[in-house]
């Protein structure tokens, strides 16, 4: 946070409220962790919330299975994009929930919304998710032209912003996660394994539209209807991301682990889903 103190900070401060416009005014003090707004404040509120604990994070991979979810009902989760179609199955219920995914956000708004989870959301969704609801709305940090798309940048201020370029959703909720503090947080059902889909010709506010085909990328049957479109999935921007949030965490000593039952991402520290989660009846039996 800006120390307002130390010399020519307020006359930069000042000088910046008269010759600048208030958006980018805003966006400097948000850079130094200051929120400029309630919403700010409420994300502000998310810092080192859970420092020290564990956390996980769970995508839709097929590998993950339905009773695994019970196995996380004590633990401080994240769900996102359609995990909502998992809850006929199951009791588990996420702690935290994200959407970052224009399509998925415009089609299930009305299910998202009833998701009884702390939802936290990038502020691009708005516009399909509307602005009547208690979300959370994260900025996006820009990107400056001339960067290189490959090189993901991390964010460790919520208040500024997540960085973008990640690609995936479970890459904003590693952000997230970070700033709420967590010392360790562990991937499940993300297999990153992208099949049995359909280029189209169509493009939508993150590149370009593909349509799904017998389904078996997820681990909830009929995770799309029929003729449903989906973003193509950017793998390889996907794995820089995942790279770079795995030398983020290590660098703060902090654990990042992937331990989803099968996997094709190999930029992560390997975990056992079944030793770091015991089930009840496994442990009945012993």
């Amino acid at each position: 946070m800006v120390d307002l103190t130390l010399p020519g900070t307020y006359e930069f401060v000042m000088k910046s409220l008269i010759t600048h416009p208030l958006r980018k005014v805003r966006n400097w003090f948000r850079a130094q962790g200051i929120p400029t707004k309630y919403n700010d404040i409420k994300i502000l509120s998310l810092k080192d919330r859970h420092k020290g604990e564990r956390c996980v994070l769970v995508g839709m991979g097929p590998s993950l299975r339905m009773e695994d979810l019970e196995r996380l009902k004590n633990c401080v989760t994240f769900g996102c994009n359609q995990v909502f179609k998992a809850f006929a199955e199951t009791t588990w219920r996420p702690t935290y929930y994200t959407v970052s995914d224009c399509v998925v956000a415009e089609t299930y708004k009305e299910e998202i919304f009833n998701v009884p989870s702390i939802i936290i959301c990038p502020k691009y969704t708005k516009e399909q998710l509307g602005t009547e609801h208690g979300v959370l709305w994260l900025h996006t940090i820009p990107v400056h032209k001339g960067e290189d798309p490959s090189i993901v940048a991390f964010s460790k201020n919520l208040v500024e912003g997540i960085a973008p370029g990640g690609a995936t959703v479970i890459y904003d909720q590693l952000q997230i996660a970070y700033y709420m503090g967590f010392a360790e947080v562990i991937l499940v059902g993300i297999d990153f394994n992208y099949e049995n889909y359909v280029l189209l010709d169509e493009h939508g506010n993150e590149g370009q539209l593909a349509e799904s085909k017998n389904e078996g990328n997820h681990f909830i049957k009929n995770y799309y209807k029929p003729g449903e479109k989906m973003n193509v999935p950017k793998v390889e921007l996907q794995r820089n991301a995942f790279q770079q949030a795995s030398l983020v965490y290590a660098e703060s000593g902090r654990k990042l682990i992937n331990a989803s039952r099968k996997t094709k991402l190999d930029v992560i520290e390997r975990g056992d889903f079944d030793a770091l989660f015991p089930s009840t009846a496994t442990n009945a039996s012993e």
